[in-house]
């Protein structure tokens, strides 16, 4: 494998650094050394193809070194010093010819320089960090060299550290932009029934992502949120499914999970457009966090007033919020299969099932259980008065193909 030369370090191009935190925990390491050290001037500089650039400047008042300013590497102390043609420390420039030689000496009226190489943990050096004064600061010496060079390590570490970031979050689009022009996702179809009758009454449209290593799709739906992609990836998910379900026979309910950005936002619209409304309920999570009910209260008063339907996923979930039931009011409820796993055997799941089916009764809403696998919790729930299930029991996702069989041979419904 071929290891770049110092040479090719410093004239390779390095990435900006990020906004935010990092600029913030630079420009106080800088002051804290500038002030430290009593001198004029403190900045750290990137290396960019074959420039020195002014990435963050700590000033006692006027100067010429100004963020974004650059020059030629080659005419600047920051090679040199990397180099080894000048020392970290210089009491006294007028004392090193290499120094009195450089334009940049006048330029910026350079009487005395520390400089320590900003070095990433893999090796590559990304800048310097350095300090200047107008007038020769003869008390300087290898101690105070020793300090900044504390300094640069702590501000490479911060460096390395946002551009870790940077990194995978350029991952992350790069996968969410894959599955918008590859074959990364498919569609299952999970129904859900009456649990008195078995008869099918709908179908939750499930995602699954094809990719290695596999994530599941919370995670996916997750990092797509991260970089600003999270409402696009939810509205091609809803294309895709819809373009499947709408050549099945039948009228069943056709169940999307959704964030509450994805209902705020404007793209909903043109996803549902053309649509058969009363057929489709948005599901919203109980974890998903909302940020200002009123805003979303109105917008989906709007969406029922087109027929389309709301629910709750994960009644139950958190038992320490119930906020989402209690301001939004939904057309159905959905038991979090955390209350569903032995509730048979398990009086406490029991009793707040019972609570949640006297509150989807008193704002009537329909009441989901989600999860059932034994026929002891289907017999609660039918015990219970939970009107309609879904789980493994009853029936596994399926792709669109073994879906429109099923509904062939039940008639559709």
């Amino acid at each position: 494998m071929h290891e770049p030369s110092l040479s090719e370090v410093l004239h390779s191009p390095s990435p900006h650094l990020p906004e935010g935190d990092l600029q913030q925990q630079l420009q106080d390491l800088l002051n804290t050394v500038r002030q430290h050290f009593g001198m004029n001037v403190a900045f750290i500089s990137r290396f960019e193809n074959g420039r020195r650039i002014f990435e963050q400047v700590s000033s006692d008042g006027p100067s010429q070194v100004q963020v974004g300013n650059g020059d030629p590497l080659e005419e600047t102390y920051c090679q040199r010093v990397v180099m080894g043609d000048l020392p970290g420390v210089i009491p006294n420039t007028a004392d090193f010819e290499v120094a009195r030689n450089l334009p940049i000496t006048r330029t910026l009226n350079i009487g005395a320089y520390l400089s320590a190489p900003i070095q990433l943990p893999d090796g590559q050096v990304y800048g310097t960090f350095c300090c200047l004064s107008h007038q020769p600061e003869n008390n300087l010496n290898q101690r105070d060299l020793q300090v900044l060079r504390a300094f640069a390590e702590v501000a490479g570490q911060h460096i390395e550290k946002h551009h870790r970031q940077a990194q995978e979050r350029q991952d992350k689009i790069r996968r969410i932009q894959q599955v918008f022009t590859g074959d990364l996702l498919s569609m299952v179809y999970q129904p859900f029934v009456e649990v008195t009758t078995g008869k099918l009454v709908g179908i939750e449209v499930l995602s699954r992502f094809a990719s290695e290593p596999y994530l599941t799709p919370d995670i996916w739906f997750a990092e797509a949120h991260q970089v600003n992609l999270g409402v696009e990836l939810e509205a091609f998910a809803i294309r895709k499914a819809l373009m499947e379900l709408l050549d099945l026979p039948g009228s069943f309910q056709m169940a999307f999970n959704v964030s509450p950005q994805m209902l705020l936002s404007p793209q909903l619209e043109g996803v549902l457009q053309g649509h058969p409304l009363d057929r489709i309920t948005l599901e919203l999570s109980e974890r998903a966090p909302v940020q200002d009910y009123s805003v979303l209260l109105e917008r989906l008063k709007f969406w029922r007033s087109q027929g389309l339907r709301f629910a709750i996923d994960d009644a139950g979930a958190d038992h320490a919020s119930m906020r989402h039931l209690l301001h939004l009011h939904p057309d159905t409820l959905k038991i979090d299969m955390s209350l569903t796993r032995g509730i048979d055997v398990h009086p406490g799941r029991r009793s707040l099932t019972t609570a949640l089916v006297a509150f989807a009764s008193e704002i009537g809403s329909t009441l989901v259980a989600e999860g059932v696998e034994t026929r002891g919790e289907l017999h609660t729930f039918m015990q219970l008065r939970v009107q309609q299930a879904q789980g493994h029991l009853l029936h596994r996702p399926l792709p669109v193909a073994d879906l429109g069989e099923m509904l062939k041979d039940q008639g559709a419904c």
